[in-house]
């Protein structure tokens, strides 16, 4: 839970070769000028980018920024100053447009194995993300995975620290790159949005994989 729960952990997977979004770290601690400047990194290679807290969930603190606007870019790095501040790391990353288009992949499974995929639409429009409650509502609908799609995830669980099939559930959120390849965004262990509702037969298969888990850990 530690380890999923604070998304530095792209760091681990991608030097593990796993196909991550290009992500920047602050850590707290750092000084506005080192904000500055991996902001402005950041900035000076894509048209829009985000700035988000390594811990966080359903885009709380996420805000989308237009890297050729002087205003949005000095209100990115107040955000990132205010993240660390807080005792948290920012994260900066390219914003990648495939997702206005095709949305955002969430693959999900239950004991190591594929259930089910939807496809999440953008949350993010311009600037901070701004909610009424804890997160924001997500719309999604139900998607069959392309062959790429559960290849990444593969890679994905072959870098991380764990078996996969001891994970009860986990959530692989996957984003086309530039060139369309699928590329992580996050992997969720911790997270109990697993959009079964609209589909069949998800919620038979969860029940029966945690009965599964309790047997096993039972010794039965």
């Amino acid at each position: 839970m530690r380890w999923s729960s604070d998304k530095r952990y792209l760091a681990e997977l991608a030097a593990a070769g796993a196909p991550i979004i290009a992500t920047t770290f602050v850590e707290p601690g750092s000084s506005v000028d080192a904000v500055d400047d991996a902001v402005r990194a950041v900035a000076a290679t894509a048209r829009e980018f985000v700035v988000k807290p390594s811990v966080g969930a359903g885009s709380v603190g996420a805000g989308r920024f237009v890297a050729n606007d002087p205003n949005a870019v000095e209100q990115a790095i107040k955000h990132a100053v205010a993240l660390i501040e807080g005792g948290c790391a920012a994260m900066i990353q390219p914003y990648l447009d495939a997702i206005d288009v095709v949305g955002e992949a969430a693959l999900i499974y239950m004991n190591g194995a594929f259930s089910h995929a939807i496809r999440k639409e953008p949350m993010l429009a311009g600037g901070l993300a701004e909610f009424d409650g804890l997160f924001g509502d997500e719309r999604t609908s139900p998607i069959e995975p392309t062959a790429d799609q559960l290849a990444a995830a593969d890679t994905v669980f072959g870098a991380m620290p764990f078996d996969r099939t001891d994970l009860l559930y986990a959530r692989v959120d996957l984003l086309p790159g530039v060139d369309g390849a699928p590329l992580l965004l996050e992997l969720e262990l911790v997270e109990p949005s697993l959009f079964m509702d609209d589909t069949p037969g998800a919620a038979e298969r969860f029940a029966a994989a945690v009965a599964f888990t309790v047997a096993g850990r039972a010794g039965t």
